[in-house]
């Protein structure tokens, strides 16, 4: 009997054993990315891997201890494609080292390309910044941070960290991001100097912007013109697709400053007036298209197919 219990005693202890094994993790190799000294913009290579978390939140003193507890560990550029679910949150790391020392200088966290772009893919961002193994910094952006809480206050489609380097003392960085909706996960970041000018990048931004409004509004002025001479149903649906199209221009090219001037301390409310303008437009789009085509009266069984089949799509795109 009291071997019996020896034995269940030690392989209860290997068990524990294992499991706690089973909970510390050698993270993979991060590498130390270099700042160049005087350079205004620098972009990193996409970051090779991600945690997910599962049902137990994780914290920094988890990671910092090694621990992912029900979390995994996904090797992003092994697979082409890995979708993110947008109930969860992921935390990447990685490293900064610079020759000189850098004041208040920004971190950006990105999908896709440089400055200025409408970058609205994040919920929000948590960073966590170490030098020398000490908490420097704890930084929050993303488009569900107000102004008062983030850490540049006026740049919101730029997904922004603040942060300062000691010359030749590496900054290791974890991050936290929670995405607004499912894409494909492909997280870039780069280093852009507090002497960077987003003001002169987004005014080369702004004028093909302002080229497209300005011909939607002249488009609207002679829908409105027809309107007025004749008043058949295909000019309302015309002006009413000209309206819609000028508002999901104006919420996609002026992001920003919608943000600034409106809600501030709500930036998320941008990405659903974005998403919903988006959507309807593309739904009047087709709607106009079965007016001007006329389908109705030239093809009437197809029409009815048509319009019951936008109809159900756009209940599933609204609800969803």
């Amino acid at each position: 009997m009291k071997t019996l219990i020896n034995i269940v005693i030690a392989f209860l202890l290997v068990f524990i054993q294992i499991e706690c094994f089973g909970q510390s993790h050698e993270f993979p190799i991060t590498e130390v990315y270099q700042i160049e000294d005087d350079t205004l913009l620098q972009d990193m290579p996409p970051i090779d891997w991600i945690i997910e978390e599962g049902e137990e939140k994780l914290s920094i003193d988890n990671l910092q201890n090694g621990n992912i507890k029900d979390g995994k560990i996904i090797r992003l550029l092994e697979s082409k494609t890995f979708i993110n679910n947008p109930k969860k949150s992921y935390w990447f790391r990685l490293s900064l080292i610079s020759n000189s020392d850098l004041i208040n200088e920004y971190l950006r966290i990105d999908l896709n390309g440089g400055p200025g772009q409408n970058v609205q893919t994040f919920n929000f961002i948590d960073a966590y910044l170490f030098i020398d193994n000490q908490l420097a910094k704890h930084g929050l952006s993303g488009l569900s941070i107000g102004k008062a809480e983030r850490d540049v206050k006026d740049i919101y489609v730029n997904s922004l960290i603040k942060f300062d380097l000691v010359a030749n003392h590496p900054l290791h960085a974890w991050v936290k991001v929670n995405f607004i909706s499912p894409g494909n996960i492909l997280v870039k970041n780069s280093f852009i100097s507090n002497q960077y000018d987003f003001q002169k990048f987004s005014k080369k931004e702004s004028f093909f912007s302002f080229l497209v409004l300005g011909f939607i509004i002249a488009m609207l002025f002679i829908g409105v013109f027809l309107l007025y001479w004749n008043r058949e149903r295909v000019y309302w649906w015309f002006v009413i697709f000209v309206l819609v199209n000028l508002l999901a221009r104006l919420f996609s090219s002026f992001s920003n400053e919608i943000i600034v001037i409106f809600f501030p301390s709500h930036p998320i409310l941008i990405s659903y007036l974005r998403g919903t303008a988006d959507v309807t437009n593309f739904f009047i789009t087709l709607w106009f298209a079965r007016i001007l085509i006329n389908t109705p009266k030239y093809f009437p069984k197809t029409d009815k197919v048509f319009k019951i089949a936008i109809i159900i799509f756009a209940i599933f795109a609204y609800t969803y």
